[in-house]
């Protein structure tokens, strides 16, 4: 795991710099709001961190990919292109998901997604998740 990026994670979530929003890793409304998911904001904390990740806004009159912002070579826009997941997972025991698994409150696993568009989790929730999922990554 890159630890490293995990806590810019963590950071970022906490922050008042990204607004929640769903359906898709990052979102421009017609009055000109950028809302991300969990999953964007980790995406935009890789290319804080060095990741050479193209990010493509399509206009407006691109009809169905209207306000959807594409991450990565592969125009990833629900789950993590594989350029943030190689980042994230900088072993081999890389999940078969590009949609990472966190610990909540109850125990359970449930994909970042999920929590991020079922509406009962903040980013201040998925940040505690986070912790919770990966603690070693707060370790000094």
């Amino acid at each position: 795991m890159n630890n490293a990026l995990i806590r810019g994670w963590y950071t970022a979530l906490n922050s008042d710099e990204y607004k929640q929003g769903n359906g898709a890793m990052e979102r421009v409304t017609c009055d000109g709001k950028t809302l991300q998911c969990c999953l964007g904001v980790l995406c935009h904390v890789a290319i804080t961190m060095g990741l050479d990740l193209p990010v493509t806004i399509p206009s407006t009159s691109e009809g169905y990919r209207q306000g959807k912002v594409y991450f990565g070579k592969g125009d990833a826009y629900g789950t993590l292109p594989v350029e943030v997941v190689d980042m994230l997972y900088t072993n081999s025991m890389k999940p078969s998901s590009h949609n990472p698994p966190l610990i909540t409150d109850t125990g359970f696993y449930h994909s970042a997604t999920d929590l991020n568009d079922g509406g009962e989790y903040t980013f201040s929730k998925i940040a505690t998740c986070i912790k919770r999922t990966w603690p070693e990554a707060f370790v000094d």
